[in-house]
């Protein structure tokens, strides 16, 4: 609220970026590691790895020191646990802070995330905990906040041990986790969420929807060779048009964090509200068959997927002793 604005009181930080060096390039074919994470992209423009952009940043007269320490902080966080452009929730758009001038009490915490992957952990805990004691300290009201964000206790977030050669090579790491979970013959979850749409493809009736569903939406499914050389689409999203509401972001995001001797990954998962409730979701289903496309008539399931699908993962990754989790500092409304 102090940092970012308000509808009566706008924000004291400008910025200005210098995009003159931005040219994107035709995405092409990805790693096939990384080509599950990258579904929706292939057509898409990008900016190639290792693009410099400049960002010039300035603060109205009079700006609280705090508010100041409060931005350089979030950048931190964003450098992080996120980044620019589409598919941030997939380890896309990935940002490493290279140089910043000048150096002063507010703008020397950005030197903090300057570590080696085994330092990483430590230094984003420090971020976490001083911007959580900021933002109390600058009286943010209560109705201007989310019930849940990364640093609240009701996210969990982790951050790998492993220090990999380079981001790619981070990513890559990502893309196999993700695809392990979603194969059909090492993953419950997989074989579940399969038969489900299979059913519905082949009966047209469907009472409920797949638990990784939870990972966002729209939700895609493509069935091959059901019989006779027939394939089939089925795709879910909200069904709630008339309010604006017709995707829905993963709560698990997936972040590839640069480091001084390399990349790692981080993981985070906020157990918000995934849809209001009365919003159904609606399952679609197109049928293909040389090249002749045929729409089915839409179902509607009044049930929400659960959160089992999305623990699942992140419980998975734990055990697994790679990943350290942190100590977060927020907690969450009553």
């Amino acid at each position: 609220y102090a940092l970012f604005g308000s509808q009566n009181s706008p924000s004291p930080v400008t910025l200005i970026v210098d995009a003159h060096r931005l040219n994107a390039t035709p995405s092409g074919r990805f790693p096939p590691e990384i080509s599950y994470l990258a579904y929706g992209l292939t057509r898409r423009k990008h900016i190639p790895c290792g693009t410099e952009i400049s960002v010039n940043v300035s603060f109205d007269r009079g700006t609280d020191k705090r508010v100041k320490r409060l931005f350089f902080l979030s950048v931190c966080g964003l450098v992080i646990f996120g980044g620019v452009g589409a598919r941030t929730r997939r380890g896309f758009g990935t940002l490493s802070l290279t140089a910043f001038d000048p150096q002063d009490e507010s703008s020397e915490v950005l030197s903090r995330i300057c570590v080696k992957t085994e330092e990483m952990v430590n230094a984003a805990e420090k971020v976490i905990c001083e911007a959580a004691k900021l933002a109390e300290g600058l009286g943010e009201p209560e109705d201007v906040l989310p019930p849940v964000s990364f640093a609240s206790n009701g996210a969990e977030v982790y951050i790998s041990r492993q220090n990999y050669e380079s981001a790619e090579t981070a990513h890559r790491r990502l893309g196999t986790l993700m695809r392990a979970f979603r194969d059909y013959r090492t993953s419950r979850v997989a074989r579940r969420d399969h038969d489900l749409i299979y059913r519905f493809a082949t009966c047209g009736k469907i009472d409920n929807v797949p638990l990784r569903t939870v990972f966002g939406m729209p939700h895609h499914y493509f069935l091959r060779n059901l019989h006779n050389g027939v394939a089939m689409s089925v795709t879910l999203t909200p069904g709630a048009t008339a309010r604006g509401i017709t995707r829905r972001a993963s709560p698990v995001l997936l972040s590839v964090v640069p480091a001084d001797n390399g990349a790692t990954i981080a993981v985070i998962l906020m157990r918000g509200t995934f849809l209001p409730r009365g919003v159904p979701i609606l399952v679609e289903r197109q049928k293909r068959k040389q090249k002749k496309a045929e729409s089915l008539p839409t179902r509607s399931v009044s049930r929400h997927p659960s959160w089992q699908a999305a623990i699942s993962f992140v419980d998975n990754l734990f055990r697994s002793g790679e990943f350290a989790s942190l100590k977060l500092v927020r907690k969450e409304r009553a």
